[in-house]
């Protein structure tokens, strides 16, 4: 017979169980972040504290008044070299300052005052002037107000009207003329006027033109115009210085 072979079991092994090693909390983070604010917060109590007897000093020698802060005392000790100084009492260029004794010093929170400069004053009302009385000019000849508008009257005829004004006594007006403007609109492009010219007469004298070809029955207005020569120009030009009433032609 075969030599029958035992197989001999094997020994199970155990393995030792495996242990869980607890790392340390992360405080790298916290302390990267803490110490800079720290360090801030250090640095600032240390600055309040140095700049407190300065305030203190300033609020000491300022007063508050009803007409605003002023400093106590007669002067304000020098700042340094480079520095700017203020003197107390009524600053320059207030219009309405008072200068405020020690008595009427009210307790509380306080503001000092910038540095004013000496030697400017500033003027809080500046002088204005007064309206000048205007007296127009009467018209040389009369007959028209002021501004210029002369009523011319009209004396209705058949087909025809005459207009009669006062002159215009100036050196630039040269003649005139008149216009009848007819009141009943037509369909389309408006007629043009009927006009009539007349010269200026020598002083104060009274002018008369006659317009002729008027329809009749028709109302008609008639615009004064002055022929004048301009100044500066020397051109001539025409102004329109009165107009009358709507007039019935017969």
């Amino acid at each position: 017979m075969a030599e029958q072979r035992r197989r001999t079991p094997r020994k199970a092994v155990r393995r030792a169980p495996r242990r869980r090693v607890r790392r340390a909390p992360r405080s790298g983070g916290l302390t990267r972040w803490l110490t800079p604010v720290l360090a801030l917060a250090a640095g600032g109590l240390f600055a309040a504290s140095q700049l407190t007897p300065v305030l203190v000093d300033l609020t000491a020698s300022s007063t508050i008044t009803d007409e605003g802060v002023t400093v106590g005392g007669s002067s304000a000790p020098a700042l340094g070299d480079g520095l700017l100084s203020w003197s107390t009492g009524t600053p320059a260029g207030d219009s309405n300052g008072a200068t405020v004794t020690d008595g009427d010093a009210v307790g509380g929170l306080v503001v000092p005052q910038p540095p004013r400069p000496n030697g400017i004053t500033l003027q809080p009302w500046a002088a204005r002037g007064v309206a000048p009385t205007l007296t127009p000019l009467e018209p040389a000849c009369g007959g028209y107000s002021t501004p210029k508008r002369i009523t011319p009257g009209v004396v209705a005829g058949t087909g025809s009207a005459t207009v009669t004004w006062m002159s215009d006594a100036r050196g630039e007006v040269q003649s005139y003329r008149v216009s009848a403007v007819a009141q009943r609109p037509v369909s389309g492009v408006q007629p043009a006027p009927l006009t009539a010219a007349a010269a200026q007469p020598e002083g104060c004298q009274q002018v008369s033109a006659t317009v002729t070809g008027l329809v009749s029955g028709e109302y008609y207005v008639f615009w004064l115009e002055e022929q004048v020569v301009s100044a500066t120009t020397g051109r001539t030009r025409l102004d329109q210085v009165g107009s009358s009433a709507p007039v019935l032609v017969g």
